[in-house]
């Protein structure tokens, strides 16, 4: 992931960056409830965005990576802090969730989704207020699409039991209005116009939404997203060798999101495991 101008150094540097502009680091000082950023700060935080979509797409993953290693449990403390009357600084932070790298790519966000007190409460959250900014959450250079596969990413790889049905990671009522906002959306002509990105993300959360809502006789609770999760996991090679996808027997000591068959194999990958390894709290 590393080029011959950025490094492992720039990319954890360029997301801290972010992660100030978010209000994300020990440092930060933290908003007051029932107050929003302000128009500048907003504007920083775009900005900063804007020029991480110049750089190639290799490096702006080595940051987004990065981000995801080192800053994912601050931005959800940062969510559950919020309320819906933050709205400007809440989808600013969905942007940057919508915009990383997707779980099959990026293990730390793989591992964090999957981490049941890590998410706690944030599936439920997210839908509840999003689902009053569709259509109208447009934010450049994030779309829909995004925004759709973010959710996507969310059934898929969260734990079912966190609804309050264990159907699906989120409760009920919010994925309920999600799904009428959708299909309200969709039903729309203009909708006509939307990109394909737009148009595909939309259709796969609603089957996803749909079919995940129904109870399968003789199947535990969450049988639909537990399958898809587990065939998820078996096309991320997780549980062999990332080397020569032999059984694994050892992992990374470090990052724990890479497991290897022996030593031989692990030394063999390290000169490019090491640009996306990072030691991480979650």
């Amino acid at each position: 992931m590393a080029t011959s101008t950025h490094t492992k150094k720039d990319f954890t540097r360029i997301a801290r960056d972010l992660a100030a502009d978010l209000r994300l680091l020990e440092s930060s000082d933290k908003l007051h409830r029932d107050v929003d950023i302000s128009p500048k700060e907003n504007g920083s935080v775009q900005l900063r965005i804007r020029a991480l979509e110049t750089l190639p797409r290799e490096v702006r993953d080595g940051v987004y990576v990065a981000f995801s290693a080192h800053h994912l449990p601050a931005l959800a403390d940062a969510l559950r802090d919020m309320n819906g009357t933050q709205l400007e600084a809440i989808t600013n932070l969905v942007q940057i969730l919508s915009l990383l790298p997707e779980p099959r790519a990026n293990p730390y966000l793989r591992r964090f989704l999957r981490n049941t007190e890590a998410m706690d409460t944030i599936p439920s959250f997210l839908a509840m207020t999003l689902s009053g900014l569709i259509p109208h959450y447009v934010k450049e250079p994030s779309t829909l699409g995004h925004i759709f596969g973010m959710f996507i990413h969310i059934l898929q790889w969260c734990d079912p039991s966190m609804g309050h049905d264990s159907l699906a990671p989120i409760h009920p009522q919010p994925r309920q209005m999600l799904l009428d906002r959708i299909n309200e959306l969709t039903s729309h002509s203009v909708w006509q116009d939307a990109s394909e990105l737009d148009q595909a993300g939309a259709r796969s959360l609603v089957m996803i939404l749909e079919e995940c809502q129904k109870d399968k006789p003789g199947k535990e609770k969450g049988y639909y997203l537990r399958t898809m999760r587990k065939e998820l996991e078996r096309m991320c090679g997780e549980g062999v060798c990332g080397v020569c996808q032999a059984e694994a027997k050892v992992g990374c000591s470090k990052c724990r999101t890479v497991r290897y068959c022996g030593a031989e194999c692990q030394k063999e990958d390290w000169g490019k495991h090491k640009i996306v390894c990072y030691d991480v709290s979650f």
